[in-house]
């Protein structure tokens, strides 16, 4: 028996969710369709519009466009609380809203809109956005057009409050119609329940410089711990005033965090000091930042091969494209699983319309990038030079270190 082949335009309620068939003669049919004047009209002739058989919340659906946010979208007090206290493997799936296509409630699509780019763009952005529930399953990455994922509605009969409870495999192709944003690979994974806050000491860990010059915290390191570096910038924010940064943070438990010497510190370097903290154990992730000039090792040391499951830019200097190392002229796709915590109007020239911040607004458009405003980070600069450059590298370390 040959192997049978799907392509999206296969796709139906039937398709998703066998036996929910015949959907357009019930009340879970496209709402948008039936009137009241026509329900007035047809219950005087004798004819009632009844509902059916009811369709099970969440409902099955296919991504067809994703949408990058300069910070994630929550849609309930809960889901923003959680997302401040939680420790999943990944954060990237926050910072997008997703259109999903979900024919068992809504007739948004038809087969052949995926055969006109023009018609399916125009239909997509009326779709409702919908955004990832805290209680969905862990993913790395942003979650790609042609994507299966099941959506709940806080009101099914009112299609209210969508949000993606369930991410499944990447079924489809539809990239000729709907690119995937800039973003690290897309893969499920799966994740140990968050340990309850209570459990954390909360003490900062403690530093000490190794034979290179790096400087090496650890904090209650086991088995398998998480190893972090993390390049200084230049000016006062080079390597004795990170250090002293990294050294006030309530970090995770099982942790190694790794201060450059100076933003040009080889990666090799660093990672050697690395296998000395690790003291022959294996690290279960790398995770890379850098912050101010520190931009120009950090874009170094992702070009090495290495895997790094999160790769923070802080507020990074950008040089003019043709200069050497420009974190512009690195070529497309360099910067993939990267993100960016700017704020253009640190750098001098800006209300001018020149310098680096500027052309960190052009850098913006190749990553995932967060606009920064003021925070809780902006009351911990207090005290410190340029409060407002120092407050992205505290929630840049913050965030690596979590």
């Amino acid at each position: 028996m040959a192997e049978e082949t799907f392509t999206v335009k296969n796709v139906n309620c039937d398709f998703l969710l066998p036996g929910a068939g015949g959907l357009e003669n019930s009340i879970l049919g496209d709402r948008r369709l039936y009137k009241f004047s026509q329900a007035v009209a047809q219950g005087q002739r004798g004819f009632t519009y009844k509902k059916d058989h009811a369709l099970t919340n969440p409902v099955p659906g296919i991504v067809v466009a994703a949408y990058t946010t300069s910070q994630p979208r929550m849609t309930s007090p809960i889901d923003f609380a959680r997302y401040k206290a939680s420790e999943r493997p990944d954060f990237e799936v926050f910072n997008s809203v997703y259109k999903v296509w979900t024919p068992c409630v809504k007739a948004d699509l038809l087969p052949e809109d995926f055969d006109n780019k023009k018609v399916f763009e125009k239909k997509v952005a009326s779709m409702q956005d919908v955004v990832v529930s805290l209680g969905a399953n862990a993913v790395r990455g942003t979650i790609p057009p042609g994507t299966y994922v099941e959506v709940e509605f806080a009101d099914i009969e009112h299609l209210t409050n969508p949000r993606i409870v369930r991410v499944g495999e990447k079924i489809f192709d539809i990239s000729p119609v709907a690119k995937a944003p800039p973003s690290k690979e897309f893969k499920l994974s799966s994740y140990s329940p968050p340990k309850p806050l209570s459990d954390y000491k909360k003490t900062p860990p403690k530093g000490k410089a190794d034979g290179k010059g790096n400087e090496v915290f650890k904090r209650n390191v086991d088995k398998n711990p998480v190893v972090v570096f993390f390049y200084p910038g230049l000016g006062y924010g080079k390597q004795p005033f990170v250090k002293d940064r990294v050294g006030e943070i309530s970090s995770r438990d099982n942790i190694i965090v790794i201060v450059a010497r100076s933003r040009a510190t080889a990666i090799e370097d660093l990672v050697a000091s690395a296998e000395k903290a690790l003291e022959g154990n294996t690290a279960s992730e790398y995770r890379l930042g850098g912050w101010s000039g520190g931009g120009f090792g950090l874009s170094k040391a992702q070009a090495s091969g290495i895997s790094f499951a999160k790769i923070i830019y802080a507020d990074p200097e950008v040089s003019a494209s043709g200069r050497s190392n420009s974190l512009l002229d690195i070529g497309s796709g360099k910067h993939k699983g990267a993100k960016m915590i700017y704020r253009p109007s640190n750098w001098t020239g800006f209300n001018k319309g020149t310098g680096i911040g500027v052309r960190q607004q052009e850098l913006a458009k190749h990553l995932p990038s967060e606009l920064y405003s003021k925070d809780e980070y902006y009351e911990k600069a207090k005290g410190h030079p340029q409060r407002y450059h120092t407050a992205i590298m505290l929630k840049a370390l913050t965030e690596l270190m979590s």
